[in-house]
């Protein structure tokens, strides 16, 4: 199998204590040769090259506070950047994923109010 090169020619240099969590976990993505970079393969690199702990929950945050450049969706492989992904791509993955789990929160929502609502009577 043929190990794809990376091209850091453009990335600045990088001090994990100058950067937010987001800044860090995009230095990341840039590095990575992955189209999507799971979660424990960053956690692997990451707590090497900053020296603190990156678990989900911290991946998870640092994607959130990114505004968007980190893509994430339910059920989606790992990680990846919205300046290497196009329109077409995010459509058909990222933005179908959450829409059907905005579908599914919702509808488990008003199965919740239906049911506090049915038993609020019988009290």
């Amino acid at each position: 199998m043929i190990q794809p090169e990376l091209n850091l020619s453009g990335l600045q240099p990088f001090d994990p204590l100058e950067k937010s969590d987001a800044d860090i976990l995009i230095w990341a993505l840039h590095k990575s040769s992955r189209t999507f970079t799971p979660a424990a393969v960053l956690s692997a690199h990451l707590g090497k090259e900053t020296d603190k702990r990156w678990d989900d929950r911290r991946i998870r945050a640092a994607a959130k506070a990114s505004k968007g450049r980190i893509l994430s969706a339910p059920g989606s492989t790992g990680y990846r950047l919205a300046s290497n992904t196009s329109v077409m791509d995010y459509m058909g993955h990222e933005d179908r994923k959450q829409g059907s789990q905005i579908r599914n929160m919702i509808r488990r929502r008003i199965e919740m109010r239906k049911a506090v609502h049915h038993f609020e009577g019988r009290k």
